[in-house]
């Protein structure tokens, strides 16, 4: 089952700064939502995390979370970063796509755009909870964090 979601937010920083800081795995992964660990690596890192799904599973307020994560950088104005990873023993995979643009001097408009593949057991969950929702909150809300964490940074 894949999925594909989209947004987009508006940093007042420099393209150059935004790039540089969407492309540290160190900076990343520290804006991750709900940080419990994270392990740099060849070109990204490994991070474990809660994620909050209060709201979308029943009975439950957050769930733990492991992903690793590869930051590949496209060109200047492109970013991907694939992952990989589990959430309650379930697997996920796939990739946000980062589209950096300058508006004006200090302003950065950041598009993305997120391909995510789920697992047998995430797909079964689909009987029990609304799984669009459950991955829309997960993935856009850990890259919305992301993107706008490198504004107070």
């Amino acid at each position: 089952m894949a999925m594909e979601l989209s947004g987009g937010l508006v940093i007042n920083k420099p393209l150059s700064t935004v790039r540089d800081t969407l492309t540290n795995p160190g900076k990343v992964a520290k804006c991750l939502p709900y940080l419990v660990s994270w392990e740099p690596r060849e070109k990204g890192f490994t991070a474990t995390f809660r994620v909050d799904v209060g709201g979308v599973v029943e009975y439950l307020s957050r769930l733990t979370a492991k992903a690793n994560i590869e930051i590949r950088e496209i060109d200047e104005n492109n970013i991907d970063y694939l992952f990989e990873g589990s959430i309650a023993r379930a697997r996920y995979s796939g990739v946000i796509h980062l589209n950096l643009e300058e508006e004006e001097p200090n302003k950065t408009r950041v598009k993305w755009r997120a391909e995510v593949e789920l697992g047998k057991a995430l797909q079964l969950l689909s009987r029990f909870i609304n799984v669009d929702e459950f991955v829309n909150k997960i993935v856009a809300g850990v890259t919305e964090s992301i993107i706008s964490c490198v504004e107070k940074n």
